[in-house]
């Protein structure tokens, strides 16, 4: 948590002054004379509970009054414990502390430690949500936490994600993963702890009815980026936590946080193929409250059978070319030098300049030549000659000589030869107009004439 400093000391008053301001605590012994100091702390603030990091320095003793909270030590580096009454609790790599109480916290040299604090009001608020029954009395929590247990290793690996979370991301792109990472951490310390109503957490509960189910669905999928809170699940459903899970483990085959994250992903995909400038793999991970990017990718990859990095390339390929100035088919005739419009009709690449001044005038009388033959020729085909809108017209009979005689719609049946005798091998001319075909002849046979 360096990113997130709480205070710096390097003297005795200053660190006196810290302990008491931020920790709300003070000395029991200190060294009488203490060298130099390099006492520092890091907290980061969760929707509802806080995360800390100690270290003193120097071998120190601090003893913290009765608090609105209970605080739970994991260690970090070097030896310590802590005093509850007359009960020392050794905090080592193996074994948690949890006080709730007045306790006296006994630190040696190069002692580093990570705290959680969580409001007791919170946790009771909690544990009636898990067990849907109403709470008397204080918790009354064993004040030593087994590390070494599976359920104990799966709560240290959320502290470690949440850490993690704290660390990689801001306040507003990370809310919904740090806020789900917290109910989590909630959630599984109070299972995994012991206290007085630890048994009505493995105790039988009513099943939910399946329009609850499904009202949860509908939950999640309107709020879907929110963080995901159980209490809220069972306020909005009308049953108890433990029922709803259960509930849809048996009808669903999967938890209300595995549809959750079956949603996220198709957000994740629509945000993705939507390809916008400046949006990344590693910040849609974040808005759609995935925590792990390289997680975010594998779940990715299993549900859409691709990697979202390949999405959002190929996506913001699509979008540029839309976006991208259309290319020329065909560049304008008036672009090309002299000097190379001579080599390119040689080689076949460019048509004889008689013939594209005859396709240059059949587009500008494409207006007038719609407007006279309406219909127009599609083809001729077979010495018939067939219209656009597919029907014949009988050779000789009157419309083909109105056809004939407006010189428009026929197609130039010696434009092969010509262009074949210049070598040319461009785009087909198409539909040329007769006169236009007898210009391009009777041109080209006076320019060898008078040769």
């Amino acid at each position: 948590l360096e990113s997130h400093p709480a205070f710096r000391a390097s003297h005795y008053d200053a660190l006196k002054q810290a302990v008491a301001t931020q920790l709300s605590a003070k000395f029991v012994d200190l060294p009488s004379h203490p060298a130099a100091l390099d006492a520092r702390a890091n907290r980061f603030d969760l929707p509802q509970s806080s995360l800390w990091f100690c270290s003193y320095g120097i071998p120190i003793a601090i003893e913290f009054p009765e608090p609105d909270h209970v605080r739970l030590q994991f260690h970090h580096a070097g030896v310590g414990a802590t005093w509850i009454g007359n009960d020392l609790v050794p905090v080592t790599p193996d074994q948690a502390c949890v006080t709730s109480t007045a306790a006296e916290f006994d630190l040696g040299e190069g002692y580093e430690q990570i705290v959680w604090r969580i409001s007791k009001d919170i946790l009771r608020k909690k544990l009636a949500e898990l067990t849907a029954e109403p709470l008397r009395g204080e918790l009354d929590f064993n004040n030593t936490l087994d590390l070494r247990t599976a359920p104990a290793r799966v709560l240290t690996h959320i502290l470690s994600c949440t850490i993690n979370a704290a660390e990689s991301m801001s306040v507003e792109s990370g809310k919904v993963v740090l806020g789900e990472l917290e109910q989590a951490l909630i959630s599984t310390f109070l299972a995994v702890s012991e206290h007085r109503y630890r048994n009505r957490l493995e105790g039988r509960v009513p099943a939910a009815a399946p329009w609850q189910v499904r009202r949860a669905e509908a939950y999640i999928a309107a709020n879907w980026d929110k963080p995901l809170e159980i209490e809220t699940l069972a306020e909005v459903t009308g049953a108890s936590v433990r029922s709803i899970f259960r509930a849809f483990k048996q009808s669903r085959g999967y938890t209300p946080f595995e549809f959750a994250k079956r949603i996220r992903l198709n957000h994740a995909r629509r945000m993705l193929e939507d390809g916008e400038p400046g949006g990344s793999v590693t910040s849609i991970c974040f808005a759609c409250g995935f925590s792990d990017l390289g997680r975010f990718s594998k779940d990715f990859a299993q549900a859409f059978g691709e990697r979202p990095s390949d999405v959002l390339k190929r996506h913001k390929g699509a979008l540029a070319a839309m976006h991208r100035p259309p290319a020329l088919e065909c560049q304008s005739r008036g672009q090309f030098r002299s000097d190379r419009s001579s080599e390119l009709c040689e080689r076949g690449e460019l048509a004889h300049p008689l013939v594209m001044h005859a396709l240059d005038r059949r587009h500008r009388d494409a207006s007038i030549a719609q407007a006279i033959q309406p219909r127009g020729v599609m083809r001729r085909r077979r010495g018939a000659t067939i219209l656009q809108d597919g029907s014949p017209v009988a050779s000789g009979g009157e419309t083909e000589r109105r056809m004939r005689d407006t010189d428009i719609g026929f197609q130039a049946d010696q434009d092969k030869l010509a262009s074949s005798a210049r070598g040319y091998r461009g785009p087909d001319v198409g539909l040329v107009s007769k006169a236009e075909h007898h210009l391009v002849e009777d041109r080209l046979a006076g320019g060898q004439q008078r040769r």
